[in-house]
This record gives structure tokens, C-alpha cells and sequence, in this order.
């Protein structure tokens, strides 16, 4: 009776174990795997040498910092699973790809669709919401007008550079995102406004953990301080983020070995930046 007690415990084990790895594939289904990683040209649209520059632009970032960044074209969403705007299509497929680790959800997709002539970058989870409004002005002022002046490589080296200086570093360093160039007419104040805002709820959300972490008395003060963002290591500050601090995932623990084609179970709730040219 033991031994037959332990089969159907072991049985049991079994089926949920591929009760869990049918609901991964399904999730996965009609999603491509990488071509090329980090730059997945698969509308072949990008000079070699340009891909090349590229690669080794976000090669280095990964080594530097930990944060992956994918550059995908496709000549178009036919045969892959719908979504009814291209934000949606974007956030599925980085989420299908796992751009980043699920422990730090910092990957970034910057994304082209040719046939809708339309671009959008797609940041993960852990980015504060203030990097939105950041990855919006790469968008229009940054890439836009080299893609409607027809110079996708103009537009994806000027894309790549900004996000890595202007998003992925400073969010590697902790730092909250830099106020948005200044707009003039009545774009200037709502503008103002917004920046504000972003920069205030990043300051907050720092203070209220800071604050959690003081109080504590189950934890000796030299932990306490070693929490500080000055007594932390670079590669394990984390900026206050909504996205972050309520839908962040470890489960699959601070991975960042990612060894090629993305797949460390990074996920995006959707944050970034879109437009056509």
C-alpha cells in the first residue's frame, strides 16, 4: 500500500509538472524565435554594418549593466497572434520573448513593423512610469524624422543610443528619468506638469521604502544602511517604480545569464512609446 501510495503521489507530481509545461507552450504559440539577437532583422531591412554597430552597442550595455535591449523589424504582423494596437502586439511579444530577467524586468524592445510604418519601444516592468514620457520623445524627435526621410539605419543608431543613454543607464545607476526637453506654446506647461509629477512620485516611492527599511526593528542598523543607495552595489539599485515594486516577478531569481535570443522571463505591462512615419 506505501509503494502504491508514493506511484500515485508520484503521478500526481508528473501531470502537474506537464499540465505547466503545455500552458508555457500554448502561451508561446505563434510567437518566432530570434534570428539574430540582440538585433533581429527579420523585415531585412538593416545594413549588415549597421547591425553589426548595433550589436556591439547593446552587447556592451549587457555587459555593463545587465539590461537587455532587442531591436526587432518584421515586414508585418501577418500569421503572428493578433492584438488590437501595436502597444499590445509589442508588450505580447516581448513578454513571449522574455526580454531581460523576471528578477529585474529592466529589457527594452524597440520594435518596427514595416508594411504600418510604424515603430514603438516597449520597456519592462521595473522602469519607472516617468521613463514613458522619455521613451515618447526618442520616438517623435529622435526617430521619426530619419524614418520618414527614409534612413532606418540614421533612425535605429540615434534610437539605440539615446535609449541606452537616456533610459538603460540611468535606470542602472538609480537615478530617476531626466526632465523632457522643454516644449513652447500651450505644450509647455502640461509638459512642466507631467516632468513634475514623474520626478515626485520617483523621490517618494525612494522614501517611503527608505523609511520602511529604518523603522524595522527585526533588522540590525548595519543592514538598515547597507540598503542606502550610497552603500549598494550599481547593479543592484533599483529606482522606485509602480510597475516594479507591485507586479515584479523573482521568481526565477536575479538570472543574468542570459546567454542569447532574450528568454530570461523578462515581462512588460505595457510601458513605453509608439508613433508611424
Amino acid at each position: 500500500m506505501i509503494a502504491f501510495a508514493r506511484l500515485i503521489r508520484s503521478l500526481a507530481a508528473a501531470a502537474v509538472l506537464l499540465a505547466l509545461i503545455a500552458t508555457g507552450a500554448a502561451r508561446a504559440q505563434g510567437w518566432p524565435a530570434p534570428e539574430g539577437y540582440p538585433v533581429d532583422d527579420r523585415a531585412g531591412v538593416i545594413p549588415t554594418a549597421v547591425a553589426t554597430g548595433l550589436n556591439a552597442r547593446l552587447a556592451d550595455l549587457h555587459a555593463g549593466t545587465g539590461i537587455e535591449i532587442a531591436v526587432v523589424t518584421l515586414p508585418s504582423r501577418a500569421g503572428l497572434p493578433p492584438a488590437p494596437t501595436l502597444a499590445d502586439f509589442a508588450r505580447e511579444f516581448f513578454n513571449a520573448r522574455g526580454i531581460g530577467t523576471a528578477a529585474r524586468n529592466d529589457g527594452i524592445l524597440i520594435l518596427l513593423v514595416i508594411d504600418e510604418r510604424a515603430l514603438q519601444i516597449t520597456l519592462g516592468r521595473g522602469y519607472h512610469s516617468g521613463y514613458d514620457v522619455i521613451a515618447q520623445d526618442i520616438v517623435s524627435r529622435r526617430m521619426l524624422p530619419d524614418l520618414r526621410a527614409g534612413d532606418l539605419a540614421a533612425a535605429l543608431a540615434a534610437g539605440v543610443d539615446q535609449t541606452i543613454t537616456r533610459i538603460a543607464r540611468r535606470h542602472a545607476e538609480g537615478l530617476a528619468p531626466e526632465a523632457p526637453p522643454p516644449a513652447t506654446g500651450r505644450g509647455l506647461w502640461p509638459a512642466l506638469a507631467l516632468a513634475g509629477i514623474a520626478t515626485l512620485a520617483f523621490l517618494r516611492r525612494r522614501r517611503k521604502r527608505r523609511g520602511r527599511q529604518d523603522d524595522d526593528p527585526a533588522r540590525p542598523a548595519g543592514d538598515r544602511d547597507a540598503d542606502r543607495p550610497d552603500a549598494r552595489s550599481r547593479d543592484d539599485r533599483e529606482p522606485g517604480s509602480r510597475r516594479q515594486d507591485d507586479r515584479r516577478n523573482p521568481a526565477r531569481g536575479d538570472d543574468d545569464g542570459d546567454d542569447g535570443g532574450g528568454g530570461g522571463g523578462g515581462r512588460s505591462s505595457g510601458g513605453g512609446a509608439g508613433g508611424r512615419w
